[in-house]
């Protein structure tokens, strides 16, 4: 599981797993009210929008847990939601690489 940071507008995002298999990268939401729901992420990009980075990525629902897929699709709520899942996941996987980057200057004198 991932320790997850707090979002801009203050609200904890819900715990989520993320699982490796199959090539893909799942991510199930552990708490909250899409308890359950499964996603991957495909065709992820940043953009600079009027001076601020913006995440676009499409997304596919695994398991519905007890939702519709019309509910879910285009539901700006969850968007948000898993947006933020995603966003929070990429970041933590920067901080891994620049840690590893950073560890392997030193070792080699690198600075």
């Amino acid at each position: 599981m991932i320790t997850n940071l707090l979002n801009s507008n203050q609200t904890k995002r819900p715990e989520y797993s993320v699982d490796y298999r199959d090539e893909n990268t799942y991510f199930t939401i552990l708490s909250g009210k899409y308890q359950n729901v499964t996603v991957t992420y495909s065709q992820t990009q940043f953009f600079e929008d009027e001076g601020f980075a913006r995440l676009k990525f499409n997304y596919h629902v695994i398991e519905f847990a007890n939702f519709t897929e019309e509910h879910l699709t285009d539901n700006q709520e969850f968007v948000i939601i898993i947006g933020d899942i995603l966003q929070d996941y990429l970041l933590i996987e920067a901080k891994k690489l620049e840690t590893t980057r950073k560890r392997h200057s030193e070792e080699l004198d690198f600075q």
